[in-house]
């Protein structure tokens, strides 16, 4: 019980300085974060967020027509 919570503490001590890095240690002229920031507000990444939305559902309307097809899902409206 103790080693795994060990394991934890040191895991969460891990993550937490790999966190603080990122937001806090500069690469260049910006922190990890700024860059990460920059990229994700590019007209491309704005594409490929629309993209995987219309992938996401796709694939909601799929899974939901095979759990309708082996009796899963019930067409009538919960109350």
């Amino acid at each position: 019980m103790f080693v795994t919570a060990g394991r934890r503490l040191v895991s969460l001590v891990v993550v937490s300085f790999a966190a603080l890095g990122f937001m806090a240690v500069p690469i260049g002229d910006r922190t990890g974060y700024e860059h990460a920031r920059a990229i994700l507000a590019t007209p491309e990444a704005a594409r490929l967020g629309e993209s995987l939305g219309r992938v996401v559902d796709r694939l909601r309307e799929a899974l939901l027509g095979e759990l309708e097809n082996i009796g899963a899902v019930k067409d009538e409206p919960a109350d």
